[in-house]
């Protein structure tokens, strides 16, 4: 039986990636799970809600998704794609 390829370097990278790293997905960061429990009412409680996800944002380490200073990967196929699914996670929380 031949010997199965070596993981690439990204793929061992995905897999080693460290909780504060902001493409670190921790399995409780779901889509189906609120972050905050203040619910966006236009302009009426938009100071409050903002406050609250930015910090529960920040706690994650995925506001650098919001604000712009976690960049997809360019060079790397793995690293984007891993960049793709964080960033999903926060699409499907109305944030991008």
């Amino acid at each position: 039986m031949p010997p199965e390829p070596a993981p690439s370097t990204s793929q061992t990278l995905i897999g080693k990636l460290d909780i504060g790293d902001p493409l670190y997905l921790h399995p409780s960061d779901s889509s189906s799970l609120t972050i905050v429990s203040i619910k966006l009412k236009g302009t009426e409680n938009y100071a409050v809600w903002s406050s609250a996800m930015k910090l529960a944002l920040e706690a994650k380490n995925k506001y650098g998704f919001i604000d712009g200073k976690v960049e997809k990967s360019k060079d790397d196929e793995i690293l984007a794609a891993q960049w793709d699914r964080c960033n999903s996670v926060l699409l499907k929380f109305g944030l991008i």
